[in-house]
């Protein structure tokens, strides 16, 4: 088997009766899931008062493609992430503007790259603002 590579799988069944028809195909890639992306980063140009705008630098492709980024956001600080961005088969986009936030409230974001193979592991988390930089 060679690293990187689909691999693509049937099956079928004997016994005493005969055999059975080939199952659906299963296909597997060869490869890791891939690596965490550093921690989103707030573009203070591009956020205001009730929206945080952040970015995360692109996941570089290991065995195979990256698909896409997930994004997830704590409003409470709690530790509860929801998903705010599915961005599975984008994978070129690597920002998100949080938007109708409450203002001068905290909010915490992690992110996660997808391949063919899945989600690989969240950033660490980053904690920010709903309001302007001070000037």
């Amino acid at each position: 088997m060679t690293l990187g590579r689909k691999y693509y799988f049937r099956y079928t069944a004997t016994n005493s009766v005969g055999t059975s028809e080939f199952s659906d195909e299963s296909v597997f890639a060869l490869a890791a899931l891939p690596l965490a992306p550093t921690a989103p980063v707030k573009n203070a140009a591009q956020s205001t008062l009730t929206s945080i705008y952040v970015t995360w630098p692109l996941v570089a492709d290991a065995d195979v493609n990256t698909l896409g980024y997930r994004l997830y956001m704590d409003s409470g600080n709690d530790g509860n992430f929801s998903m705010v961005m599915d961005g599975n088969r984008l994978p070129g986009v690597n920002y998100y503007n949080a938007t109708s936030l409450a203002t001068s409230h905290s909010y915490q974001f992690k992110v996660s790259a997808i391949n063919f193979n899945g989600e690989g592991p969240t950033s660490p988390s980053a904690l920010y603002y709903s309001c302007l930089a001070p000037e």
